[in-house]
């Protein structure tokens, strides 16, 4: 029964820290996968093209599919972000009595790391301008 109740607490902190949001760290995934997104169009544009078909039997897929992936990873991670705020928002319009705390980190994120996301969010524009031609 001892165990039981020194086991207890540490459970509670265990599943309270997996449901924390973080937003630094939702920043940094996101910018981690537009960087990612960006070498790799780098290296496969060295020729010129992005292939549609794979290019061995190796390849599973083209590159334009493994960079579609990359892409659809970037876009889930500022889904999270948005969803996280909205999720936010509800509760405390619902008259929940904490601040919006994850907002405020986001922004604070946003700005820490602007020039860095701005570079990288140019680039990956460029990037897609490139692949649409």
């Amino acid at each position: 029964m001892k165990k039981i109740f020194l086991l207890l607490p540490l459970v509670l902190i265990f599943l309270t820290s997996c449901d924390k949001k973080n937003a630094v760290k939702d920043v940094d995934d996101s910018l981690k996968k537009i960087n990612a997104f960006n070498a790799t169009f780098e290296k496969m544009y060295t020729d010129s093209i992005i292939s549609t078909k794979s290019l061995t039997k190796d390849e599973a897929d083209s590159e334009y599919e493994q960079l579609k992936k990359i892409a659809n990873e970037y876009y889930k991670s500022i889904n999270k972000i948005n969803d996280n705020i909205a999720k936010e928002q509800k509760k405390v319009e619902a008259g929940d009595k904490k601040k919006a705390k994850y907002k405020e980190a986001y922004l604070k994120a946003l700005s820490d790391k602007k020039a860095e996301i701005d570079e990288a969010t140019k680039l990956f524009e460029h990037n897609l301008n490139q692949i649409k031609k």
